[in-house]
């Protein structure tokens, strides 16, 4: 009988050991889980954030597409800068979101009614640059290799693109170089 009185605490003893592992697993598995899925949310925060970029680049070169004067690039109130001094890099493009549409003549372009899910709306600023002059009197700017397409030169523009997240934090930020024969 000595025997077993000395044995009885031995398997709580045990059994307590087997649940505290279990709960140390459990609460690392439950952390990883949350961890994964913040991972994946970020993830497609800066997915949306590179979309919303994408379309502002797009409606950017569609304007570009449709212009054939350089008359309405000047100081920028209208997003368009008849300079190439890296503007978009001075901008502070979180003043130009959602809350901002006070300002009359913003120094970017906003693309509305496109993305739903976004923070701010997609906005873009196309920077003029210098004049391209062919010395053969040809330029290849929009045809296939090898295509002489005239004569004359070229302007060459800086499209940049800028797009939110879900929230403001996630950014993406996209540039283009444009040429075009005006």
């Amino acid at each position: 009988m000595a025997s077993n009185r000395k044995q009885q605490g031995a398997v709580l003893i045990m059994s307590m050991v087997f649940l505290l592992i279990m709960t140390m697993l459990g609460v690392s598995a439950f952390n990883s889980t949350t961890m994964e899925e913040k991972m994946s949310a970020n993830m497609r925060d800066r997915m949306v954030a590179l979309q919303a970029a994408e379309v502002a680049l797009e409606a950017g070169q569609e304007y570009m597409d449709s212009i054939s004067a350089v008359s309405n690039f000047g100081d920028g109130s209208n997003g368009l800068y008849s300079t190439n001094d890296e503007v978009w890099q001075t901008l502070d493009w979180d003043d130009f979101g959602e809350d901002a549409d006070d300002d009359p003549n913003p120094p970017v372009v906003k693309v509305t009614g496109v993305l739903s899910e976004v923070a701010a709306p997609p906005m873009y600023i196309i920077e003029m640059g210098n004049e391209i002059d062919s010395e053969e009197e040809t330029l290849n700017l929009s045809g296939g290799y090898g295509d002489d397409v005239g004569g004359g030169g070229a302007t060459v523009f800086k499209l940049t693109a800028y797009g939110t997240g879900s929230s403001a934090n996630s950014r993406a930020i996209l540039q283009a170089t444009y040429g075009k024969q005006l």
